[in-house]
């Protein structure tokens, strides 16, 4: 190995290649063209917008989808209903959660999809459609409709505090009903 004074002489600026003047006018142009795109935005290309979606967004309500008289026949009916709905809405986008709101006439089901898209598709596809002999009516959540729903948790849609009159009887009847209906051996006339 050996060790010397290191030589700097045949690197100075005179042995650099001297840029012609259109190499200078290429890169003024490319720089002007980049700061042009920088300045330039456009509210109106959709690849630029924000995504400015509420968490609703991703949910559809369904109406008509269950009678209360189906749930009190057959208690076990809510759970052949909500797999019912997740298998069709499945097949038009991937489905994150399905809510049957049991305390509602109008038979409401909320579903809530991983995307907006496939909750609009969801809407395209089962609205007017026929469910269990009732036709549906599907429309994306806004947020502001409260759907009852019985279970210690309060799943609604929006913020809901106050209980209502008599739920606790009416969840209390309800149960005793279940258990008659699963002692019976589940029979759907019990």
């Amino acid at each position: 190995m050996r060790v010397s004074a290191a030589d700097f002489s045949y690197k100075t600026q005179k042995d650099k290649p001297q840029s012609s003047g259109k190499e200078k006018k290429k890169i003024i142009k490319k720089t002007q063209k980049l700061n042009n795109k920088l300045a330039d935005w456009d509210d109106d290309d959709p690849q630029a917008m924000q995504d400015t979606s509420s968490r609703w967004d991703k949910v559809v309500i369904l109406k008509h989808m269950f009678t209360l008289k189906e749930l009190e026949d057959d208690p076990a009916a809510i759970l052949d209903i909500k797999e019912d709905i997740r298998e069709e809405c499945a097949k038009i986008a991937p489905v994150t959660n399905v809510v049957l709101f049991d305390k509602e006439p109008d038979g409401v089901a909320s579903v809530r999809f991983s995307n907006a898209e496939g909750a609009k598709a969801c809407v395209r596809v089962m609205d007017s459609r026929f469910f269990a002999g009732a036709r549906v009516e599907a429309y994306i959540a806004d947020g502001s409709e409260k759907f009852k729903k019985s279970s210690e948790k309060k799943v609604t849609l929006g913020d809901e505090d106050e209980d209502e009159d008599g739920g606790e009887a009416e969840e209390g009847k309800r149960l005793d009903q279940f258990g008659s209906w699963l002692e019976a051996g589940g029979e759907a006339g019990a």
